[in-house]
Order: structure tokens, then sequence, then C-alpha cells
């Protein structure tokens, strides 16, 4: 019979790739040495041909291997180390589905019905609302221009979140391009790599050009939110029209727009 150990061990092995019964079955092995199929099912109170099938599985795996004597087949445990080889297997089977996915999102979305369809509108409410909208912004080719009231997204959103989103507009290779009516900036962000290479902001006089709301601009995708008070919302407008134009009118205030000086890598940053 197994020890309490073994049986503590289960819910460790398990995310190893093995489901519940696999690693029990797994972990009778590594106590007991060889066993027969009937001595297992007679253990763990499964029926023999589902322990067949289930060592059969940890044989494909190299987890198991069968031998045969006087008295019939029997199953064993290979070494543990072998664990170490499913990690290096998960691992290239993860990179090769990281490979991969860029190529699978551009032809589900060439399939997609989403793709024939020129509009919608989104609406989002609430924090979760606006996290969504700042995950979906992420996705911008190239640049992201916005429009903003705030430092920066960690006065409405929680910060480890924020950095992580900052990180990504890194990884995306986005460059940000930002409006603001304020005048400085404090250090705000662990991402150097955002300030220095991924953003450039400007002021402009709020007596010239004011929203009370902010707004992005990215791809085909125009968003317009609200993200304090009790009412957080936001809007998606996904228009290639209403996107382009938008941009042009971001474009045409921030030729009139003054440039902030960046100071530090953490994001501190004052009006020249």
């Amino acid at each position: 019979m197994m020890s309490e150990q073994p049986d503590n061990l289960t819910a460790l092995i398990e995310p190893y790739g093995m489901m519940e019964e696999e690693a029990k079955i797994y972990l009778i092995l590594v106590q007991n040495g060889f066993m027969s199929a009937l001595q297992i099912s007679r253990t763990l109170r499964l029926g023999r041909t589902k322990v067949y099938r289930i060592l059969d599985k940890l044989i494909a795996k190299g987890l198991a291997d069968q031998r045969l004597d006087s008295t019939g087949l029997k199953f064993g445990a290979t070494d543990p180390s072998k664990l170490n080889q499913l990690i290096s297997e998960r691992e290239h089977e993860i990179l090769s589905l990281k490979e991969s996915l860029p190529e699978l999102i551009e032809n589900l979305e060439k399939m997609s019905w989403k793709k024939h369809e020129r509009t919608k509108v989104l609406y989002y409410k609430g924090v979760e609302g606006l996290k969504q909208i700042t995950y979906n912004s992420t996705n911008a080719k190239k640049e992201l221009l916005t429009y903003e009231t705030t430092n920066d997204m960690s006065e409405f959103l929680p910060q480890d979140f924020s950095e992580e989103m900052r990180q990504r507009i890194v990884d995306n290779k986005i460059f940000v391009k930002e409006l603001t009516w304020n005048k400085s900036f404090k250090p705000y962000t662990n991402v150097a790599d955002l300030v220095t290479r991924h953003w450039e902001t400007r002021y402009i006089d709020p007596s010239t050009f004011k929203m009370k709301t902010e707004a992005l601009i990215y791809n085909d995708v125009y968003v317009i939110y609200n993200p304090f008070g009790e009412e957080q919302f936001g809007v998606e407008i996904y228009n290639a029209d209403i996107a382009d134009m938008q941009r042009q009118l971001f474009n045409l205030v921030w030729t009139q727009a003054h440039r902030i000086k960046i100071i530090s890598p953490q994001g501190e940053a004052i009006l020249e």
C-alpha cells in the first residue's frame, strides 16, 4: 500500500503532464519497484483495462518500462530524472507554439467574419473594461497616439498591470506619441526602454485645446474613455476612416505642441 508521502506527492507531479491516476500509478511504481498490472489494479482499486491504458501512456512518456520474468509481465518506473525530459519537451512545445502563433493569428484573422465587418463599436465599463482597452492598445502596429489627462495609467489601473502593459509596448516595438496637459511627470515606471526608446510626450496648453476624457488612436481603431469617477467607461470604434481622421487631427495638434524633456529613464520629465 502506498505511504502518505507518495499520496502527497501526487499533486506535485500532476503539473508535469500527468493526470491524477497516471501520477498515482507512477508513484506506486517508484515506491515498490516492478509490479504486475493486477497488483497495481488491486492496490489502487482501478480496473485492469484502465491500468494497462495508463501504463501505455507512462511508457510513451518514458516514465515507465516493462519486463517479462518467470511470473509474467511487470511494469516499473524509470529513473525520476526522466522528469527533466518532460520539462524539456514542454519547453520545446511552448517555443514552437510561440514561433507559429503570429502566422496562426494572421490566418485566423483573414478567415474571420470580423475581417469583413467594416465598422464595429465596443463598450467597456469599470476597471476591468479599462484593462481590456489598455491591453488591446498594445496590439498597435508601430505607433500608438494618445491624449492623456493623467501622468500615467497607474493612476487608475494597478501598478503591476501597468508595468506589464508598458513592457508589452516595448516587446511589440510600438512607439507612443503622447499629448498631455501636464507640464511635468514624476518617475512612474521601471520599464526604462519604454521611456528612452518608445515614448515622446508633448504639452498642449489646455486653453488652446483640452479634452476632459482620454483617447487612443492605433491601427483602424479610435478609442475614447473616462478613467475616473464613478462612471469609468470606454468606447472602441473600429473604422478605418474615423481612425484616419482622428490621426490627422492628432498630428495637427502635435505639430503645435511643445516637447517635454525626459530627465530620467523612470519617466521623470519637465516642459522645456
